[in-house]
C-alpha cells in the first residue's frame, strides 16, 4: 500500500519563527521518508517534487540547510 505524496509549503506552515519552522519541517520530512511517504517541499518559487529516493532526501535536506537565518 502506497501513501499519497505530501508537498510541504515552507511559507504556509503557520510557524512564525524561521528557525523553528526549519526544525519542524526537517523533522516531518525525515519522519515521512522513514515511513516511505513521498514528500516534497515548496520554498518561494522552488519546488522539490515529492519522492522517497536518496537523491530526493538529499535535495530536501540541502534546501532546508541552505536557507538564510532569521535576520537575512
Amino acid at each position: 500500500m502506497s501513501s499519497e505524496p505530501v508537498l510541504i509549503d515552507f511559507d504556509k506552515t503557520g510557524i512564525a519563527d524561521k528557525e523553528e519552522r526549519i526544525s519542524c519541517i526537517t523533522y516531518a520530512v525525515l519522519s515521512m521518508l522513514k515511513r516511505n511517504i513521498p514528500v516534497g517541499l515548496k520554498i518561494n518559487d522552488m519546488t522539490i517534487t515529492p519522492g522517497v529516493s536518496y537523491s530526493c532526501r538529499a535535495a530536501l535536506l540541502n534546501a532546508l540547510a541552505l536557507l538564510p537565518p532569521n535576520d537575512q
